[in-house]
């Protein structure tokens, strides 16, 4: 089967069964499948799959870039055309100062 659409809310793999009608009927059946996220028509929420932060020195007084990795399973175009806003913030970066010295 293909070009299905999944909801746009989360929800868990439904039980899928299998079926033969006609000359020769087969009774309903359920079929096997993997679990987890890998489960058919399971959908998850939005969320990041890599939300990752590194520095690149971590000697005393000097400069010092953080570099901050995302990726998530929605795209930015998907949100925009479902009319959700978001706005990401990182929070906890303390003990440093700005190049204002603030």
């Amino acid at each position: 089967v293909t070009g299905l659409m999944n909801p746009f809310i989360p929800q868990a793999s439904p039980d899928i069964y299998i079926q033969v009608g006609g000359d020769s009927p087969v009774a309903r059946s359920p079929m096997t499948k993997p679990g987890g996220h890998t489960a058919p028509l399971f959908v998850t929420g939005p969320t990041f799959l890599t939300a990752k932060v590194g520095q690149s020195s971590t000697t005393v007084g000097a400069r010092n870039t953080l570099t901050v990795t995302l990726q998530s399973n929605v795209g930015i175009e998907t949100v925009a055309a479902s009319q959700l806003t978001g706005i990401i913030s990182i929070s906890g970066l303390v003990g440093f100062k700005d190049d204002d010295g603030d």
